[in-house]
């Protein structure tokens, strides 16, 4: 399967024309009788993006300038019987002028390693293990992310773990952080057919400080 979108901003201003905003391409693949998938995506950014209308994102004045950039991503995963998927992948994310490395304008390669283990405790619980290489331009780290979820019965969810980010941007305090390594414990409940409650606490430390996040919401599914 394959899917193309391209996508343009400020076409209706008299006089500037259409300016290219992003290309995304995807391409997805399965194979049922081995147990396996697999997915690519590219993503173009041709321009930088700054100054257009609000009408783009209402939020662009504080994100500041967003560089153009090319992103490929891409993984293949497969199962081994009902209880053990295997799953290697790739992020590569690099700016179309290297000079432009900075703040919400990174490079970075991030090949990993996931391992999930199905009903390994207690029914309906999965055991998820990442391993993974983050090459950047200020560190080189080999690390990981771990996560543990259930299901009690048909309307509770509760997952637990730790996950690492070498850049995070942080829509609260309106910052980018840097090397951030999150412990999270998340719940969610099914209120009805399309409708479900979500909570998430996490407790975050980054290069300079340490700091707790508590999020609500409400899911709905048209």
């Amino acid at each position: 399967m394959c899917i193309r979108d391209s996508s343009w901003i400020d076409s209706h201003i008299p006089g500037r024309g259409a300016v290219d905003r992003r290309h995304v391409l995807k391409v997805s693949a399965k194979i049922p009788k081995y147990r396996m998938r697999a997915k690519l995506v590219a993503v173009f950014q041709p321009v930088s993006l700054k100054e257009f209308s609000t009408e783009f994102s209402d939020l662009f004045a504080v994100m500041q300038e967003y560089k153009p950039y090319y992103q490929v991503s891409g993984y293949l995963m497969k199962e081994f019987g009902d209880l053990v998927a295997g799953e290697v992948g790739c992020d590569i994310r690099e700016l179309k002028h290297s000079e432009d490395e900075g703040s919400l304008n990174r490079e970075f390669v991030r090949p990993y390693v996931t391992i999930t283990l199905s009903d390994l405790l207690v029914k309906d619980g999965d055991l998820e293990v990442t391993f993974e290489y983050w090459d950047t331009i200020d560190h080189d780290i080999l690390t990981f992310d771990a996560s543990y979820a259930q299901n009690f019965g048909k309307k509770w969810k509760a997952a637990v773990g730790t996950s690492y980010e070498a850049y995070d941007y942080d829509n609260i305090t309106m910052e980018e952080k840097e090397q951030v390594r999150t412990y999270f414990l998340k719940l969610k409940y099914k209120l009805m057919k399309n409708a479900w409650l979500r909570a998430k606490y996490s407790y975050l430390e980054d290069k300079y400080d340490s700091f707790s996040k508590l999020e609500l919401a409400l899911q709905l599914n048209f």
